[in-house]
């Protein structure tokens, strides 16, 4: 595993721990170092296939 997917799972699982605390998803995005809200949930949807607000009300 590279650095890149090493960190990439890393802020994976730190986005999970905050969505579950209710941190809404900008709040999340913003303090993993994403631009913005929708970058950060191009990358959620590409790991697991559906957005941070779908995977959450599942």
């Amino acid at each position: 595993m590279t650095f890149a997917e090493w960190r990439s799972q890393a802020c994976l699982l730190s986005a999970l721990a905050q969505l579950a605390r209710g941190q809404p998803v900008t709040t999340v995005a913003l303090q993993l170092g994403y631009d913005s809200p929708g970058a950060f949930s191009t990358m959620f949807r590409k790991k697991l296939g559906q957005t941070p607000s779908a995977f959450m009300a599942a």
